[in-house]
């Protein structure tokens, strides 16, 4: 009986700090003067997102780009020296081309010939009361001439192409000699063009890393002039470890920034895979394309890789509003209790609607995140929300 007249007491003491009411207290309300912030807030969203991968890996030039002279000239002058970036349309060399220039007027000269022929076999048709007129042997001896090919500039020797049948009348005589002038007059069209083109420019944006020519040297046509190593796109190259890569395909997505500048971001895609695995490191390599456009990322230079996997994550997203930094650090406010309180968070990538991946662990579906905070807002301001209708 003693023990239980004991124990009874020490009961009784244990309930009363056990009791409901002796929860937490009510956190004050705000006072007389105090600013109230009226904010709109929102719940975060989860979504499911490609799970990305990241790894070191380093820039190379994407292809190398032969410039080479389209006909037999002369380098008149060359624009360009060895390491110089250029980007497309730039100069690169300019040629001259007597051999063209003389084949135009040759065939101007010989177009201005068959045409007083047409003339002359009109005049004796005319003569004969508009009835054709057999042909003489010196009427088609013109034929033997050298054959009229399409681009005497590329003309190969032995290529000849003579009628086998002479014409018998003058009017067939006639439609012989026009479709030579028309012949002639398509050569001349291609040889004009040509001296159009006869200022070489780069075909991409890249680095000069040869110049096989210098002024006033003749070139054959087909003679390599100019080497680019393309820079635009700009190729990243780095492995990934077997488990990794089977999720990977052509066409993912991968960002990329040098490790060495990582102010500089730039986005890309997957464009190999090598389907054999490295034996000691039992990874893969893959190459990606990367935009290059201004060519502030340099062959060599090491780079922070991050590639889209077909796994796929449950990420927080919220609006890009709603996420601030301050000291080096991300935050978002969460109302809690009438007030706005700072939670650190993780800052992932923007999406294309504009939200932003976020990560925590301790954000929850119900929290209510201020979107479009005041720049005056702080930790522990009191707030309201907005009862938008």
């Amino acid at each position: 009986m003693k023990l239980r007249t004991f124990i009874a007491p020490i009961l009784a003491i244990s309930f009363s700090f056990t009791s409901p009411c002796s929860g937490p207290k009510k956190a004050d309300g705000p006072r007389e003067g105090d600013q109230i912030f009226t904010v709109q807030s929102v719940n975060p969203e989860f979504r499911s997102v490609p799970k990305a991968y990241s790894v070191e890996g380093t820039f190379a030039v994407s292809e190398l780009t032969q410039v080479k002279a389209h006909v037999d000239a002369t380098v008149e002058q060359v624009f360009v020296n060895e390491g110089d970036l250029v980007t497309e349309a730039d100069p690169l060399v300019s040629l001259s081309s007597t051999q063209v220039l003389e084949q135009i007027d040759i065939n101007r000269a010989k177009v201005k010939e068959l045409n007083a022929r047409l003339s002359l076999y009109g005049v004796r048709i005319d003569n004969a009361g508009g009835e054709d007129v057999p042909t003489t042997i010196e009427d088609t001896e013109f034929l033997d001439e050298d054959p009229i090919e399409e681009d005497p500039v590329q003309q190969k020797i032995g290529d000849t192409t003579v009628p086998t049948t002479k014409p018998n009348t003058l009017k067939a005589l006639g439609d012989v000699v026009e479709a030579q002038v028309a012949k002639i007059n398509k050569q001349t069209a291609s040889l004009e063009r040509k001296l159009l083109r006869m200022t070489l420019t780069s075909p991409a944006t890249g680095v000069v890393t040869a110049v096989k020519v210098s002024d006033t040297n003749p070139v054959k046509e087909k003679d390599v002039l100019i080497e680019l190593s393309q820079v635009d796109p700009m190729s990243v190259v780095f492995q990934l470890p077997e488990d990794v890569a089977n999720f990977v395909d052509k066409n993912s997505k991968v960002k990329v920034s040098p490790v060495d500048a990582k102010e500089v971001k730039a986005t890309g895609q997957v464009y190999f895979v090598d389907p054999s695995i490295d034996p000691v490191t039992k990874t893969l390599t893959v190459k990606a394309h990367v935009a290059n456009k201004n060519g502030v990322i340099k062959g060599g230079q090491k780079a922070k890789v991050q590639v889209n996997t077909r796994k796929i994550d449950r990420v927080i997203v919220l609006p890009k509003t709603a996420i601030h930094e301050a000291n080096g650090k991300n935050f978002v406010y969460v109302i809690y209790r009438e007030k706005a309180k700072e939670m650190e968070v993780e800052v992932g990538d923007q999406l294309d609607d504009g939200m932003v991946l976020v990560y925590s662990s301790s954000l929850r579906v119900d929290d209510d995140i201020i979107t479009d905070a005041p720049e005056e807002l702080k930790h522990n301001s009191y707030v309201k929300k907005d009862q938008v209708n």
